[in-house]
């Protein structure tokens, strides 16, 4: 199947009602009730959305182009106790606690990348030290000089791995929450 570039380029309109004028992307999702989208074992003051939703609302920053923001009305056939104020409060709540999550799980990553990197230093002492302590030459020197450069490069491999590609999934979540939002409402069909 041959796709060509203006189709591709289109593709979004099909699917998304997209105001190129404004630059914002109108989408919509329908439930029969708010308990659909709670997570109903979790006791707490404030309602907590169940992982499904928050990652359906995550998953929105991939299907629109990162030009739009996203203008997103979820309608309810039966609002249960709640009114639409009420559940638009509640989903700001839970988005701010997403974005916590997310920048707890990103200073942990941190942290990790950090103590790999002082891992990494410690190898490079330790081969730089052994090689100056270490006199004659030989091929048992060599092997443990080579095995300990691997050491030495390693953990900071690792550490920017961790850094640049794992912490980036929560960085963009982060900054999709905070930059790509323009509204979320909540309403009755």
């Amino acid at each position: 199947m041959k796709l060509d570039k203006k189709e591709c380029r289109d593709l979004e309109n099909e699917f998304f009602d997209l105001d190129d004028e404004n630059k914002i992307a109108h989408l919509q999702r329908n439930f029969e009730r708010p308990s659909e989208i709670f997570d109903l074992n979790a006791f707490t003051k404030t309602p907590v959305m169940n992982h499904e939703f928050i990652e359906w609302l995550t998953s929105l920053f991939d299907y629109v182009p990162k030009k739009y923001k996203l203008d997103i009305t979820v309608y309810f056939d039966d609002l249960e106790e709640f009114n639409e104020n009420e559940l638009g409060e509640i989903c700001r709540q839970n988005i701010l606690l997403e974005m916590k999550i997310q920048n707890r799980k990103a200073v942990r990553q941190n942290k990790l990348a950090l103590g790999l990197c002082g891992i990494g230093i410690l190898m490079i002492l330790i081969y730089f030290s052994l090689d100056f302590m270490w006199g004659s030459e030989g091929a048992v020197k060599t092997i443990i000089m080579f095995v300990l450069e691997i050491l030495a490069t390693v953990p900071f491999w690792g550490a920017a791995d961790i850094f640049f590609v794992g912490n980036g999934e929560q960085r963009e979540t982060v900054r999709g929450f905070k930059k790509r939002f323009h509204t979320i409402t909540f309403s009755k069909c």
